[in-house]
């Protein structure tokens, strides 16, 4: 992509970055083997669609004006599935093409930048120190709170095996390497709870926080919020502005753990499986 088609795309998105951060960053040139990007302008709307391909099945993202997201992808090639990261608004115009098999109604929340002022404070001269952080997070004696590495995938997929409500399903090895995660290990060395990034982009400082998940038995004491304070600390250490996440409408404990740490509601939007009609 040239540079004069990535500042047409980044403008557009940029009427709401929060609700556009995952295509922000994935205008990473890295980024590029996996997206595709579909625009339309004129004087009566502008809409910006980015197929991406790093998941299976491919996620397909819509921001904009419908009748202008319509004219978008009108003919374009597109997969027979795909994941939608939509908004309500937007469905009509996968209704013109796929049928929705499975939908699910999504918060997208952001991390507001007075309300982890407290946490900051108290972590701010650890930066990425898991030792330190370990010792704030008030997780049980016999665990231990570290960064992931590419190495630890793994068993972050052996983790995410003990399924149940809300597990996470759009994670890539490659995530791991390419941004910021943490565990905590029981006294065996096994992961019990991770968490990490979707995806970041340290020179427009935004990142998307997600594969959240503590194993069933073992929620309810600490673990999953020991890891998400290790993983804000560590974006805010490194200069990231805004930090958003997604979490299903109805998982209120979650939700409750994000508004914790100083996370709002941004806007509702919907994913789910849809399928091309024959």
């Amino acid at each position: 992509m040239n540079a004069e088609r990535r500042t047409q795309i980044a403008n557009l998105l940029a009427s709401d970055v929060i609700w556009s951060a995952y295509a922000l960053a994935d205008l990473q040139p890295e980024m590029a083997p996996y997206c595709r990007w579909f625009v339309h302008e004129n004087e009566n709307g502008r809409g910006v669609a980015l197929l991406y391909s790093g998941l299976a099945p491919p996620v397909l993202f819509m921001h904009g004006d419908p009748a202008a997201l319509d004219a978008a992808i009108d003919g374009a090639e597109l997969p027979e599935t795909v994941y939608l990261s939509i908004q309500e608004a937007h469905e009509p115009v996968i209704a013109r093409r796929y049928r929705c098999v499975e939908r699910r109604p999504m918060w997208r929340m952001a991390l507001h930048e007075t309300a982890f002022t407290a946490e900051a404070q108290q972590h701010r001269a650890v930066h990425n120190r898991s030792d330190v952080l370990q010792r704030s997070s008030v997780l049980d004696a016999t665990w231990r709170l570290r960064r992931l590495t590419a190495a630890d995938a793994v068993q972050v997929e052996k983790l995410f095996a003990h399924d149940g409500p809300f597990t996470p399903d759009a994670f890539a090895p490659r995530q791991i390497e390419s941004g910021v995660f943490y565990g905590v290990e029981d006294p065996a060395g096994e992961l019990i709870a991770v968490g990490g990034t979707h995806v970041v982009d340290f020179s427009t400082r935004i990142a998307a926080i997600g594969n959240m998940y503590t194993r069933p038995d073992l929620r309810g004491r600490g673990a999953g919020r020991g890891v998400l304070r290790a993983i804000i600390t560590t974006l805010k250490a490194s200069g990231v502005e805004t930090i958003v996440l997604n979490v299903d409408q109805r998982n209120d404990a979650a939700q409750r753990l994000y508004e914790q740490f100083g996370f709002v509601v941004h806007c509702p939007f919907i994913e789910g499986i849809a399928t091309a009609f024959v």
